[in-house]
């Protein structure tokens, strides 16, 4: 994953809307005031410990299988540093995924991405992913 190795993240991460899932996950995101944002994340970790190697990606006006290069991600590296500031670019690709509202199936797909701290210094990220569709995130 990170700058070409492969490595996989079967978990959920800690602290996120889906870490009450054993396994890496992807859900929509929606509500709020008009005009909040809503997407879809897709999120996975080495392990549900705090400042495990993963990744997690929200992808703004995600709605089902697309191509999507607008919102945000995060690299936790091997040492627990996160990476990823705003402007960092990601492409993420979904080739299969279930419907809004329908927890369950998986979402399916690949992702490239450069992150920093805002520097010089940088992680490229690559590879594909196949989670698990967990309860949407509907804000009040």
């Amino acid at each position: 994953m990170d700058n070409g190795a492969p490595e996989e993240l079967p978990s959920s991460c800690a602290g996120t809307w889906g870490a009450s899932s054993p396994e890496a996950d992807g859900y929509y995101y929606a509500g709020g005031p008009p005009g909040a944002p809503h997407g879809l994340a897709i999120e996975g970790c080495a392990s549900a410990m705090a400042k495990s190697v993963g990744v997690q990606f929200a992808a703004t006006n995600g709605d089902g299988p697309g191509t999507y290069s607008m919102g945000t991600i995060q690299y936790t590296d091997g040492n627990g540093s996160t990476w990823g500031v705003s402007g960092d670019s990601f492409t993420l690709i979904v080739t299969q995924g279930p419907s809004f509202g329908t927890p369950g199936g998986a979402f399916d797909g690949t992702f490239t991405a450069n992150v920093s701290h805002g520097g010089n210094a940088a992680h490229m990220l690559s590879g594909s992913f196949h989670v698990c569709h967990v309860h949407d995130l509907l804000a009040p």
